[in-house]
């Protein structure tokens, strides 16, 4: 009888051992092996490997991005004149279908990268406009002539140029102009039309030379110069881009290593300075595994340079769980203490006094990277409501003017996004021209767009056969063998131990 009892007791010991270490294996497999497994499986699905579905969704994205515009109409413009407050009405969205696709140079195995460039069109969304008609007639600054009237300033041949005005702007010679919001942005306002006056003949051939090396600016055939506002973004490609393929480096994926085969722009500065780094992603891709204390960098030719957004909250999107990523109030201010020893301190355009200022005080001065005195802030002045007080009708709200992006942490997969800026110039006196003497000083907001994206219902399935459907399968496969071996575990530890001492 003791020998049987000894027998039994060896036997649910063994079996005791036996589920104890099937219950290390089980914390081993959740903890370690199947994380290990879904994290090489995700970054198998998401890197940038030709023939695969992943790739062809980076090089063509498979829907339009919705391009929103609002313009700021001026609705005292002669008053303004005469040094009242612009009071500005915001009209818009004038939504566009924003569609993108890249055209493959080569690939560098070396470095692990793929070079492209990036084709744009853009087609009128009448219906996600509210009914708003791209060819609605607006009340705004004359950009062109502003524009003029400034080089001339800065070429020291104010008078001259203002005389001439009536020439080069026969069609529009005025300050304020009633156009189209397709004129404004894409057809263009014509301007340097030839003159008749000999005088000007001789300060021509300057003027043009200047306005039509700039980035707004196209050369028409019978001889004018045609400015508009995003033209330029359909008529070429903005550069050849060389971006990591996470292929060798999944935490890479996306980043951009070079730019037109340059690492540095050496547009703020000519010295390779922190400004001029070209870093980031082109904001359609990201890599996984992203965190909490994530930084995320997203880089623009538009306005020549990165910028971050930080981790805000967390968020939901069509039952997907996601992190809030979002820009700061610091994000357009000086990362130094004294603004003129931080390198996006370029002092080219002056300020309301006529003086060549840094901004920096969020907002960017965008001369050195368009070749024209145009500023960058957030929509309505957001992060820099000191300026909302020059204008009428500025109300800066983070919910919808700042920019964001909710990202599944896991994937990298951009779920919802805004991408969303202003662009302002200083209106203010102009030395020599006596018709502005009067002018009310301001920084005078132009228009603001936003760029936005959110995942449509396909890719959300895609999204969860890709990586939801496998973590939920891998949970309930680790928890059950996890309960099954706590539970034998459990079980042949208490008979081991009554037979054995009871």
């Amino acid at each position: 009888m003791e020998k049987k009892c000894t027998c039994r007791v060896k036997v649910y010991l063994a079996f005791t051992i036996v589920s104890i270490v099937l219950f290390i294996v089980s914390l081993v497999l959740a903890f370690k092996i199947i994380p290990d497994v879904i994290h090489i499986e995700i970054a198998k699905s998401v890197r940038l490997e030709n023939n695969t579905d992943q790739f062809d969704r980076f090089m063509k994205l498979p829907f339009p991005l919705d391009f929103s515009v609002y313009m700021f109409q001026v609705e005292n413009p002669d008053e303004v004149l005469q040094g009242a407050k612009p009071n500005l009405t915001q009209i818009g969205p004038f939504v566009y279908n924003e569609s993108m696709e890249k055209l493959e140079h080569f690939y560098d195995t070396s470095d692990d990268s793929i070079s492209y460039t990036t084709n744009l069109t853009f087609t009128f969304d009448q219906e996600a406009s509210n009914g708003l008609d791209e060819n609605r007639t607006i009340t705004v600054l004359n950009p062109p002539y502003w524009i003029t009237l400034q080089t001339g300033e800065e070429l020291g041949m104010s008078s001259i140029i203002s005389y001439c005005m009536k020439y080069y702007f026969a069609s529009h010679n005025s300050m304020f102009i009633t156009a189209t919001v397709r004129e404004l942005l894409f057809d263009g306002i014509i301007f340097m039309e030839p003159p008749s006056d000999i005088l000007c003949w001789i300060t021509f051939g300057t003027v043009y030379t200047v306005s039509a090396s700039k980035k707004f600016v196209d050369k028409v055939p019978d001889g004018t110069l045609r400015f508009s506002y995003l033209n330029y973004k359909v008529r070429s490609n903005d550069g050849l881009y060389s971006v990591n393929r996470g292929i060798d480096d999944v935490s890479q994926l996306g980043n951009i290593m070079r730019l037109n085969n340059e690492t540095h722009t050496q547009i703020w500065s000519t010295d390779n300075s922190t400004c001029d780094e070209i870093e980031g992603t082109d904001s359609t891709i990201y890599a996984p595994y992203i965190e909490t204390d994530s930084t995320l960098r997203i880089y623009s030719t538009d306005i020549c340079r990165y910028v971050e957004i930080y981790y805000k909250e967390d968020g939901t999107y069509k039952d997907v769980d996601g992190l809030r990523f979002s820009t700061t109030n610091q994000t357009l201010r000086a990362s130094t203490a004294n603004p003129a020893d931080d390198c996006f301190c370029s002092n080219s355009t002056k300020d309301l006094n006529g003086t060549a200022s840094c901004f920096l005080d969020g907002i960017l001065d965008l001369q050195p990277c368009l070749g024209v005195p145009v500023l960058l802030s957030f929509p309505h002045f957001l992060g820099a409501e000191q300026y909302t007080k020059y204008v009428d009708n500025m109300h800066p709200n983070a919910s919808i003017h700042e920019t964001s992006l909710l990202v599944e942490p896991n994937t990298g997969t951009p779920l919802m996004g805004a991408k969303r800026i202003q662009f302002n110039t200083v209106v203010r006196p102009i030395d020599g021209v006596q018709q502005f003497e009067n002018v009310s000083r301001s920084v005078l907001p132009l228009f603001w767009i936003e760029e936005g994206v959110e995942l449509t219902d396909d890719y959300i399935d895609l999204l969860n056969d890709l990586y939801f459907s496998k973590k939920k399968l891998a949970d309930i496969i680790q928890w059950t063998f996890m309960g099954v071996s706590a539970g034998m575990t459990v079980i042949f530890t208490t008979v081991f131990v009554r037979v054995r001492f009871f």
